[in-house]
C-alpha cells in the first residue's frame, strides 16, 4: 500500500474525530442555516447540556470547522470555510436518512429513536437537499418560503440551489405554508386548490415557479 493510499484510508478515521462525536452533526445542521449565538443554539438542540455543547463548540473551533464572531452578548458561532464544505454531506445524510421514516412519514421506524422534533428552519436546509440539479438545466428563479412564520429563500442557479435565512424582495414566488402542508402537496395527498381553500396554503407571485417545486425537488 502507498503512502498516498494509506493516508487516503486514513481520512475517514480522522473526520469522524473530527465529527462524529454525539450532537456534533446536529450542531453543524443549525450552523448551516446561518450563524446563531449560544442561547439560540440551546434552543434548537433541545436535550444536549450547555456544558457538551460548549465542548462541542470548542472541539469545532480548535479545528477550523467553525468560530466564534463578535463579542458580549453579540457573539456568534458560524460556520468556516471549512465547515461549509459539509454541506454536501449533510445533504447526503439527510437523503439517506429518509429510509428509515416509516411511510406516512409520521417518525422513525420504531426502535430507532426518539420522537421526532422538527422546526421550519430544519426543513429549509431539508428542501435545499431534495433539491435535483439534473432536472434544472437552464432554471433561474428565486422561491421565497415562510413556514410557520420562519421565512426564507430557495436562489435557484446554475444547476445549484441555496437556501438563504429571511425574504427577498426578488423573489419569483412567494409561498405562505407550513411544512405538513407542502409535505402533502409533495406526495399528492393533497391538492393546491384544496389548501388555499383551506386557508393553508398562499402564493403570490409566479404559479410556474412555484409549480418547480413539484419538478426540481423530491
Amino acid at each position: 500500500m502507498s503512502t498516498r493510499t494509506y493516508n487516503q484510508s486514513c481520512s475517514l478515521a480522522i473526520a469522524l474525530d473530527l465529527i462524529g462525536e454525539r450532537w456534533t452533526w446536529l450542531i453543524l445542521r443549525a450552523l448551516l442555516t446561518g450563524p446563531k449565538r449560544y442561547g439560540e443554539l440551546v434552543e434548537q438542540l433541545p436535550g444536549i447540556g450547555t456544558n457538551l455543547l460548549a465542548e462541542r463548540l470548542k472541539s469545532l473551533c480548535s479545528n477550523g470547522i467553525a468560530r466564534r464572531s463578535g463579542s458580549g452578548r453579540q457573539s456568534a458561532y458560524e460556520l468556516t470555510a471549512a465547515g461549509e464544505q459539509l454541506r454536501p454531506v449533510t445533504h447526503g445524510l439527510i437523503c439517506w436518512g429518509r429510509q428509515f421514516w416509516d411511510k406516512a412519514g409520521n417518525g422513525p421506524v420504531p426502535d430507532r429513536g426518539v420522537p421526532p422534533i422538527s422546526k421550519p428552519e430544519w426543513d429549509m436546509l431539508a428542501i435545499e437537499a431534495a433539491f435535483r440539479p439534473e432536472r434544472s438545466d437552464g432554471v433561474q428563479a428565486i422561491m421565497q418560503f415562510t413556514l410557520s412564520g420562519f421565512t426564507f429563500h430557495l436562489v435557484i442557479k446554475n444547476q445549484e440551489c441555496r437556501a438563504v435565512t429571511g425574504p427577498c424582495v426578488a423573489a419569483d414566488v412567494c409561498i405562505t405554508s407550513d411544512s405538513a402542508t407542502l409535505i402533502a402537496l409533495g406526495r399528492r395527498e393533497t391538492s393546491v386548490v384544496n389548501e388555499e381553500d383551506k386557508v393553508r396554503l398562499k402564493i403570490e407571485g409566479d404559479r410556474q415557479v412555484f409549480n418547480l417545486l413539484f419538478e426540481l425537488f423530491e
